[in-house]
């Protein structure tokens, strides 16, 4: 066999690899875009929906408005989070959560609020766009998983080395607040 068309065969081979290699880390790439654009359609129809949610509040409950003041500036720190700051969003999102949660919680203590129909229509919307950005996220972070995977091995890394492809953060909503440590016994 002729050793041009040796190394013409084996240069077509490793194109074709390469070019595959790239395409499916580019693919991933993708698909972690559109899946965030989702996250971050969730989140502002929640932005969106708490300005309304406190001013319905505020008519039936006096006495909450440090708390109230609190999520208008957690929310106002959640819409300013730089795009692409995936951590420093997941962490403000966290602390968003918690408060929200708390606001919501309200209506155990205010029978005016448990008996406000739009306020518990705020309640139900909020809770689906909870369950929104709960299943995004799933979404998200499997796209992330995949990506970051491709990235760890080979020949993906080396592919994704050359074009500057490196991993991704996931997108974690906690939404419990940290536990603090018990306090210490008391001796009598």
């Amino acid at each position: 066999m002729n050793p041009i068309i040796i190394i013409f065969v084996v240069a077509a081979v490793f194109f074709l690899i390469y070019t595959l290699a790239y395409n499916s880390l580019v693919r991933v790439q993708r698909k972690i875009q559109e899946s965030w654009l989702e996250i971050d359609v969730q989140l502002k129809r929640r932005y969106d929906l708490i300005p309304n949610l406190v001013n319905r509040i505020k008519e039936s409950v006096t006495n909450e408005e440090e708390l109230l003041n609190k999520i208008m500036t957690v929310r106002s720190q959640a819409m300013e989070v730089p795009e692409g700051q995936i951590g420093d969003k997941a962490r403000i999102e966290s602390l968003l959560s918690i408060t929200l949660k708390s606001i919501l919680d309200l209506d155990k203590s205010y029978l005016e609020l448990n008996s406000n129909q739009s306020f518990n229509d705020f309640k139900g919307t909020l809770s689906e766009i909870k369950g929104q950005i709960s299943a995004a996220q799933i979404i998200y972070n499997e796209n992330v998983t995949q990506l970051n995977t491709k990235v760890q091995t080979s020949p993906l890394s080396i592919v994704a080395n050359i074009h500057g492809i490196t991993s991704e953060e996931f997108f974690e909503i906690e939404e419990k607040e940290a536990v603090a440590p018990p306090p210490p016994p008391v001796q009598f």
